[in-house]
């Protein structure tokens, strides 16, 4: 009976000791939650408190979040910190431009998250792994038609797993046939460091499927469309998250109050922190920011869109050519902001908290903008070079350069 428990407490003990050697490793991994904060340095480095990874609208010193990642997109495991939960990740999904030390621009995905909220691939076996849909990666355009996947459109509550996916989760399809109701997909539930697969079953109208839009017009339609509908504020409304890039569930468009904190630095100065919140949101906040908003969407529908950040879509994207018509799906953008035209007569945004909104609106052009009513007006304005005249809720004016880009269809 003692050489037993002894043998019991040895395999306990090697057991605890591959698991910290694992959380300790470099290599090719993905995200286990619906969707987790991304910051761009460490959260134990950044001098602000992590209450702070939960506001919104970014202030001087406010919010930190810069990224979010959802269920079961893969990353590459870049660096770990020894004394924190703290690792360096490099996504495939989006990009981002930047400038180096030399003036040189370079593509980049890298971010910071914690550790807690990845698995390693090499933890698991095959058969789990099988779990896991091919990656979608900015250096392969046709990464995004993946006949085998589904892709969330809107948020799907599991029952066996306890938890609302966001949408733009993607899924292994378990079987070609498919009905008309419901679709079945394989799944990884995780009890602790160990998951075991599931097959659970989503409901076909929320789910998106690359081998229906195999044409540019389906896929710009399908964009547009999915667009108007997250855009609807019947059920309340998707709200505006810094960072964000995923879409749990709706709130109420008005009730966002801003708050300033302090908070004291190593060297015990106090910071004035100003951010937005939304009290009837209990969690980490799920939601889109305007560049993310665009990316999900165009993925979701296949489309090969990267941009991570609005600068990055000049350096990215073509502009509307002169002999060239505007389409819907196109791209209004001004520094630091992007919007997407649906239809002749109004625009879709995921706007901030500063103009009023604080969520994704479809707003008419003809409010959202001063002296132009309709898309063309617009365009004209574009030909002329002349600037465009941004109007908030509450009636505040300032003329932005804008410029028009088209949708990478």
């Amino acid at each position: 009976m003692k050489l037993k428990r002894v043998l019991v407490s040895s395999f306990c003990v090697i057991f605890i000791i591959l698991n910290a050697q694992a959380s300790n490793k470099k290599g090719e991994a993905f995200f286990t939650e619906p969707f987790t904060d991304l910051t761009s340095k460490p959260l134990s480095q950044t001098g602000i408190l992590s209450g702070f990874v939960k506001t919104y609208s970014p202030e001087p010193n406010g919010c930190i979040r810069t990224m979010q990642g959802l269920l079961n997109e893969q990353v590459l495991v870049k660096e770990i910190s020894d004394k924190t939960d703290d690792i360096c990740v490099e996504l495939s999904h989006v990009f981002y431009v930047a400038n180096t030390l030399n003036s040189f621009k370079t593509t980049q995905s890298i971010y910071w998250t914690k550790g807690s909220d990845i698995a390693y691939t090499e933890s698991f076996e095959q058969k789990e792994l099988d779990c896991l849909p091919e990656p979608i990666s900015y250096k392969k355009s046709t990464s995004v038609d993946n006949n085998e996947v589904v892709t969330l459109s809107e948020p799907w509550f599991d029952a066996a797993t306890n938890k609302t996916y966001s949408a733009g989760t993607r899924f292994v399809c378990a079987t070609d046939k498919v009905s008309k109701v419901f679709v079945p997909v394989k799944l990884l539930q995780f009890e602790g460091n160990k998951a075991k697969t599931l097959l659970s079953c989503i409901p076909a109208n929320i789910c998106m499927f690359a081998k229906n839009y195999k044409t540019k017009e389906l896929k710009r339609a399908a964009f547009v469309n999915l667009l108007k509908k997250w855009s609807v504020d019947a059920e309340g409304v998707i709200p505006y998250v810094w960072g964000g890039a995923s879409y749990i569930d709706r709130v109420n468009q008005y009730k966002f109050e801003k708050k300033i904190d302090f908070v004291s630095d190593k060297n015990n100065q106090t910071t004035s922190v100003g951010y937005w919140m939304r009290p009837e949101l209990k969690h980490a906040p799920a939601g889109f920011d305007c560049s993310m908003l665009a990316v999900r969407a165009a993925q979701i529908c296949s489309i090969p869109h990267f941009s991570r950040t609005t600068s990055t879509i000049p350096e990215t994207l073509s502009l509307l050519d002169k002999n060239e018509e505007l389409a819907p799906g196109d791209f209004l953008w001004v520094a630091g902001h992007v919007m997407m035209f649906s239809d002749e007569d109004s625009i879709i945004a995921s706007e901030s908290y500063s103009p009023g909104y604080g969520a994704v609106c479809n707003t008419p052009i003809s409010k959202r903008f001063g002296g132009v009513k309709t898309a063309q007006d617009v365009v004209k304005l574009y030909r002329e070079n002349k600037p465009l005249i941004f109007v908030s809720k509450n009636g505040d004016k300032k003329e932005r350069a804008f410029k028009i880009y088209k949708l990478p269809v």
